[in-house]
């Protein structure tokens, strides 16, 4: 080799380190601005998260702060579950952001560490993705439930038979369970659950009539149907007639077998004259339950031109049709509303 080849050489070694250092720094710069396409300096962030005894660092294209970072931690966590209220970060953990300059750049690329490169917006996930922190969620669910209240049924003599009352509508009740749940990283540590009666459930309460009254004229009651009282009084059909009686079973004459079946619900018809009594109805709007009055015989109107009634000896209790016997019709009287 010539001596000036060896001159040549030996300068070269000799170059300050510093002019070295500048040439890795510009090579990074024009390396990062391949890769964001803009200037290092005014965008580029190194971001260091410390936690559990280790150090990991992330190379951001954007400009990113750590309150940023932070609120995104805190947001990302809370839209996985809508039943979290509180995020809490480990306390020991700590994040900084280092803008890129010059002097960071070589101060990184001297430490000889292989960044990954992330955007801004993708901070929070890689920090939770990687478990670099500990993270405590509290979780609160509530559940209401109806609380059935009861029916209470009692009697009383001041109501008529066959008849309830309700004397208290009541109402359900409600109870809300609220269940607490902390978690770490995930994984439920510890739970509570409590329950408050937010509505206290009132009992319903009905009163069955066991009472009667004296079924007065011009008057009609209510607590009772037509349709009900015929129902009632069918179930005797075939039953016999016997005269001046008032058995449903052994025996009613026409009077009788009507004075018996308005007595089972409570409403006391005299045992003769019941037309009487109640309220008069024209013979062209009858309704089932009317007392229809013939010459020398009373029958119930039972609905679509028919009677039920004690006919006579033979016959029994029937239901016929209206004009069973040839015979028209004197009056109605209505005793129900």
């Amino acid at each position: 080799m010539s001596q000036k080849t060896e001159h040549r050489t030996a300068m070269m070694y000799r170059l300050p380190r510093r002019i070295l250092l500048l040439t890795v720094v510009l090579a990074l710069t024009l390396a990062w601005g391949v890769v964001f396409g803009r200037a290092h300096a005014e965008e580029g962030s190194v971001v260091t998260v410390s936690a559990k005894g280790t150090t990991t660092r992330f190379l951001v294209a954007e400009s990113v702060s750590k309150e940023s970072i932070l609120k995104d931690l805190t947001g990302t966590v809370k839209s996985g579950n809508k039943k979290i209220y509180s995020v809490q970060l480990d306390p020991k953990a700590e994040i900084s952001v280092t803008p890129i300059t010059d002097q960071t750049a070589a101060m990184f690329s001297s430490k000889e560490e292989s960044l990954k490169v992330i955007a801004a917006s993708r901070v929070a996930d890689q920090i939770l993705a990687d478990r670099l922190i500990d993270v405590t969620t509290m979780e609160k669910s509530v559940s209401n439930k109806t609380v059935q209240n009861k029916t209470i049924v009692n009697t009383s003599k001041k109501y008529r038979k066959t008849t309830k009352t309700v004397v208290r509508a009541g109402h359900p009740g409600n109870r809300r369970t609220t269940t607490t749940v902390k978690r770490v990283n995930g994984t439920k540590v510890s739970a509570s659950t409590s329950v408050v009666i937010t509505r206290k459930p009132v009992n319903r309460i009905v009163v069955k009539g066991t009472g009667s009254v004296a079924v007065k004229k011009g008057k009609r009651y209510g607590g009772t149907s037509g349709t009900e009282i015929i129902n009632y009084a069918k179930k005797f059909v075939g039953n016999p007639y016997r005269y001046g009686g008032t058995s449903l079973t052994h025996g009613a004459d026409c009077s009788g077998f009507v004075y018996s079946v308005y007595r089972h619900f409570g409403l006391n018809v005299p045992r003769v004259g019941q037309k009487n009594v109640g309220v008069r109805v024209p013979l062209s709007k009858l309704k089932p339950g009317d007392i229809v009055t013939f010459s020398g015989h009373v029958a119930l109107y039972a609905g679509g031109g028919k009677l039920v009634h004690a006919v006579n000896a033979r016959k029994g209790i029937r239901v016929t049709k209206m004009n069973y016997s040839g015979k028209r019709p004197l009056a109605a009287t209505r005793i129900v509303l």
